[in-house]
């Protein structure tokens, strides 16, 4: 019988890195043979586009509509439940815990009629009492449990399968041969809601214009399209903001430039990640108490942690044997995650 995979994709809208994490998980299932029920709650039509859904797809945006579908697949026998990948806040507000409540609820309903529940790519912060003994129940539940970072175990408070951020298995969906030739760019992506040292970043772009090197302003998360345009004036570089394209467009577009990179300097994970898949190498902005994107790619691939308040840009003078050795870690990694799915999800093709 053909199972069908039950999975929320609303997140961020005007974030590709959102879609990227939860894109490749469902591709996992489908290449397994499941049918597939997304939830895409109020999500605008060029994000729910950006996904490629099969023609077969039901998309539903109603909540409960989606768990009396569950429910009814689930009394069938024909249920697998999917935990979205990405953070989650455990904390003890009523409505958190009101909600992690009815969840693990269907997902209890959902194991109990033989169905699977894959939580894969789970990154965990907090430390509400109640929501974590709810995680633990949860853990306890699944047939697959793992974390995307090496700092989700702690917080849970006992041992948990790492395994690597979803968007590693974007290598594998690129053709690499196709790459440009010309590195000829230094990617630069920050988040809008966190200041960066604007000498510093003046000297990065001074350095990489020195070497040759073209440092050009990338959006990846919509929001940060205002700080970009900012920064492009101060600075004088280019910046590919978002503005009126869609989802698919922007993604288009900012392929182009990230295969084209050296490095990309960053403070968002997924926009790492996306250069990572063109073997561009990953400069992470060092940040007090902020551990994301270290405790996410050290056990997968080399990175250089880049302190704008006193630079050193060796990273400028990689060579391609280090990008060689990238490119190698990275289909490690993505390859890593593959054979743990595939021994975690059954195959229906």
């Amino acid at each position: 019988m053909t199972k069908t995979l039950h999975i929320s994709i609303a997140a961020q809208s005007d974030n590709l890195g959102d879609v990227e994490i939860r894109r490749q998980l469902i591709e996992q299932f489908l290449q397994r043979g499941y049918d597939l029920v997304v939830f895409a709650g109020s999500m605008p039509q060029t994000y729910i586009d950006a996904f490629h859904l099969p023609p077969g797809a039901k998309v539903i945006s109603n909540p409960m509509a989606f768990q009396i579908v569950v429910m009814r697949n689930a009394l069938l026998g024909r249920a697998s439940l999917a935990y979205a990948p990405g953070p989650h806040i455990l904390t003890d507000s009523p409505k958190s815990l009101a909600k992690a409540a009815a969840v693990l609820g269907l997902c209890a309903f959902v194991r109990i009629r033989g169905g699977s529940l894959s939580v894969i790519g789970r990154s965990l912060r907090g430390s509400g009492r109640v929501s974590v003994a709810l995680e633990r129940a949860l853990s306890a539940m699944a047939t697959s449990y793992a974390m995307r970072d090496t700092a989700s175990a702690p917080v849970l408070g006992r041992s948990a399968d790492v395994m690597p951020d979803m968007a590693f298995l974007r290598n594998a969906s690129l053709d690499n041969d196709t790459v440009a030739a010309e590195r000829d760019i230094v990617a630069l992506s920050f988040r809008s809601d966190r200041d960066v040292n604007l000498d510093g970043l003046a000297s990065l772009v001074s350095e990489s214009h020195a070497r040759g090197l073209k440092p050009v302003l990338i959006t990846q998360v919509r929001r940060d399209d205002k700080r970009h345009a900012d920064l492009s004036k101060l600075l004088g570089i280019e910046a590919v903001l978002w503005e009126n394209r869609t989802h698919i467009e922007q993604e288009e577009v900012i392929e182009h430039y990230y295969s084209r990179s050296h490095a990309v300097v960053s403070n968002r994970l997924h926009s790492l990640l996306f250069g990572v898949a063109h073997q561009a190498f990953p400069v992470a902005l060092h940040e007090e108490k902020q551990n994301k994107i270290p405790t996410t790619l050290k056990p997968w691939v080399d990175f250089d942690s880049l302190v704008l308040e006193d630079p050193d840009f060796a990273f400028l003078g990689r060579t391609e044997d280090d990008r060689k050795d990238l490119g190698n870690s990275a289909k490690a990694a993505g390859t890593a995650l593959g054979n743990y799915i595939s021994s975690k999800v059954p195959d229906y093709s």
